[in-house]
Formats: C-alpha cells, sequence, structure tokens
C-alpha cells in the first residue's frame, strides 16, 4: 500500500469523525440554546452548522 493512499486514507477518517462531531454539537448547542432560551447558545450552534458545511465540502468527491 503506498504512503499516499494511506495519507489520504487517515485524512478521510479524522474528516469524516470531525463531520460527525460537529453534527453533534450543533445539534445539542441549537437544541439546548432553543430550550434555554440563550442567544449565545443558539449562535454558537450556528456557527457548528457553518464549520459542518465547510467540513462536508471537503469530504464531497471530485470528478
Amino acid at each position: 500500500m503506498s504512503q499516499l493512499y494511506v495519507g489520504v486514507y487517515n485524512w478521510v477518517l479524522i474528516e469524516t469523525f470531525t463531520v460527525l462531531w460537529m453534527v453533534v454539537e450543533a445539534a445539542v448547542s441549537l437544541g439546548a440554546g432553543v430550550l434555554a432560551r440563550s442567544a449565545l447558545l443558539v449562535a454558537f450552534g450556528i456557527d457548528s452548522v457553518i464549520e459542518l458545511v465547510s467540513g462536508a465540502i471537503l469530504l464531497w468527491p471530485t470528478p
């Protein structure tokens, strides 16, 4: 197995974990922010969604 393949595989695993973590982070912070009526928590959740989109773009398959 080539060194490049191993590096790309590891990057994809790390990025996948990061995206999954941001899904949980966004859901928890948005839910808690709405329940607590906290603008700060809702803003943090929106920021997490923006980070989630950017991470998902990195994982999008290229032609």
